[in-house]
C-alpha cells in the first residue's frame, strides 16, 4: 500500500514536469516565465497556504501552549542582538 501511495506521488510530479515541457516546447510559455512564476508563488500563494494552514490548525489552545516558548525565543534574539551573555 505504501509503494503504491509513493509510485503515485512520483508520477503526478512527473506528469507535472512533462506538461511543463511539452507546454514550453509549444510556445505557451516565454522566456519569462521563471520570474513571473516565482513572483506569484512567492508573493501570493505561499502567504495565501501558511494563512490557510494557519486558520485550519491552529486554534487558540495550541496558540497558548506555544506562547512561552515564542516569549523566551524573542528574549534569545534581544539578547543575541544586543550584545548581551
Amino acid at each position: 500500500m505504501a509503494f503504491l501511495t509513493s509510485v503515485e506521488s512520483i508520477l503526478a510530479i512527473v506528469l507535472v514536469i512533462a506538461l511543463g515541457f511539452l507546454l514550453r516546447q509549444q510556445g505557451w510559455f516565454a522566456d519569462s516565465f521563471a520570474g513571473n512564476i516565482s513572483k506569484l508563488i512567492m508573493n501570493v500563494a505561499l502567504p495565501a497556504s501558511i494563512f490557510v494552514s494557519v486558520l485550519t490548525y491552529l486554534s487558540r489552545d495550541k496558540l497558548m501552549s506555544l506562547s512561552g516558548s515564542l516569549v523566551y525565543g524573542l528574549i534569545s534574539v534581544i539578547i543575541g542582538y544586543s550584545g548581551l551573555k
